[in-house]
């Protein structure tokens, strides 16, 4: 019981320590002044230095005044409060809780440093009282337990069994609410399953899976906003979820937070058991972000991983993978000039009949660039044999027939594109250059003039 309580206390005064300055605009010198000492008040508790806050905290009450900022004024006491109830002077820790409590009757925190002084005093009749108003101000009825600790420390066993019974009735509807939103959430019953969840957030056994589990059901209705809220306050707690991080990783790559899911599937690939799904996402983001050096490197982790489990299911020695990273490596290399890779993975996914219509139109891209222009002669012929992007193989095989010399054939490519009206201003453009190869002035010029209109 007292070790809850003092869990509780600690808890507190981290968040008191944590908080913010007064003021965020300018200010008069004594608004500055009060600002200055409450920010530095609060870095000496998280220090662990109270003599120095206290004085911090009394040198802030010369400046704040209880009519105009009651707030203010009974945070100040509060704060004042907490300090001397760790330096354990009970009797100065009461005395600022009070006028922090007179000041503002409905400051919850107060009630509840004051609770953790009276039990510390092992006065549990007082403790408990005080408690029980916590319990009514905050609608916290999970505290019941502990309240029923306090009045059966204090031998009023009545209201200890009162408080245990409210407990138990608390803790039968919260079970209840959590059973039934586990099964809603395994019948895709999200919306459901959320509105139940929410039952048990703050509670201390079932609240944080209650909140990851939230998470979840947005995430899996689409709603990757509320679902990345959630998941983040997950990160910091007491439990660890396996794929917290991968999760986190995706709603940030769906709303295109690109660096934010970079990290987390870091994490990820580093600390949970989906290593590979965070190599292969973490590498579309580096595709995303450009960074395709990081992608390959990723895409082709994954892979390796991918033909490791291959090999140990079949018991044999690894043999090639081709998946879908493998197109996406094949566009990375192409995208840092690594041809021949790139030529690599887009056959592998043609002979694998994996995304082969793209593959066989970027490997045409591949040879091109590569400046083996009968391959991709080859390629783009296919693909306008097959229907595959016909306006797009037609305009780069005429670079291809360039390349190889072959005007006739560049030139009937490019005016089959402007004919089909693709890309008019660069059409007219190329074509007059073959024409200028040609030594056709009429026609260059003609061209060129054609390339100038909208």
């Amino acid at each position: 019981m007292y070790k809850k309580l003092m869990k509780i206390m600690a808890v507190l005064v981290m968040v008191l320590a944590m908080a913010g300055s007064v003021y965020a605009e300018p200010v008069s010198l004594d608004a500055q002044r009060l600002d200055t000492y409450y920010t530095l008040a609060l870095d000496r508790i998280e220090n662990d230095d109270y003599e120095k806050a206290l004085s911090y905290l009394a040198n802030c009450l010369k400046y704040c005044d209880k009519a105009v900022n009651p707030d203010l004024y009974a945070d100040i006491h509060l704060k004042i409060g907490c300090v001397y109830t760790m330096q354990k002077n009970y009797d100065y820790a009461l005395a600022e809780l009070e006028e922090a409590i007179a000041t503002m009757p409905g400051l919850s925190e107060a009630w509840l440093v004051k609770t953790q002084v009276y039990s510390e005093m092992e006065n549990y009749t007082a403790a408990a009282d005080t408690l029980k108003i916590y319990i009514e101000l905050t609608g916290n009825t999970a505290m019941n337990e502990t309240l029923s600790q306090l009045y059966a420390s204090a031998g009023d066993e009545e209201k200890a069994l009162e408080a245990q019974n409210a407990y138990e009735a608390y803790t039968s509807e919260i079970t209840a609410a959590y059973e039934s939103a586990v099964s809603k959430l395994e019948a895709g019953q999200y919306a459901d399953a959320i509105a139940d969840f929410e039952i048990c957030r703050n509670d201390a056994t079932y609240g944080p899976s209650s909140i990851y589990n939230i998470a979840v059901c947005y995430m899996q209705g689409g709603d990757y906003e509320n679902a990345l809220s959630n998941f983040l306050l997950c990160v910091n707690g007491d439990a660890e979820y396996d794929g917290l991080y991968y999760n986190i990783g995706v709603c940030c790559m769906v709303q295109d937070e690109i660096p934010s899911a970079i990290q987390a599937f870091t994490i990820s690939t580093e600390k949970e058991s989906f290593q590979s799904d965070a190599l292969y996402n973490r590498a579309v983001c580096y595709v995303t972000a450009e960074e395709f050096q990081l992608a390959i490197d990723d895409f082709t982790a994954y892979l390796d991983m991918m033909k490791a489990a291959q090999a140990k299911e079949e018991g044999a020695e690894p043999g090639d993978v081709v998946d879908v990273a493998t197109y996406y490596r094949g566009v990375c290399y192409l995208s840092v000039n690594e041809f021949e890779k790139a030529a690599a993975d887009f056959t592998a996914c043609i002979e694998a009949g994996l995304a082969p219509s793209d593959s066989l139109f970027n490997r045409g891209l591949t040879y091109l660039q590569a400046g083996s222009y009968e391959l991709a002669v080859a390629d783009f012929t296919e693909c306008i044999e097959k229907d595959i992007s016909t306006d797009d193989a037609l305009f780069y095989r005429s670079y291809a027939y360039r390349g190889q010399g072959n005007n006739e054939a560049a030139l009937a490519d490019l005016t089959a594109c402007i004919e089909h009206g693709y890309n008019l201003s660069t059409a007219y453009y190329q074509r007059a250059q073959v024409y200028d190869s040609m030594g056709d002035k009429e026609h260059y010029i003609a061209d060129l003039e054609a390339s100038l209109q909208d």
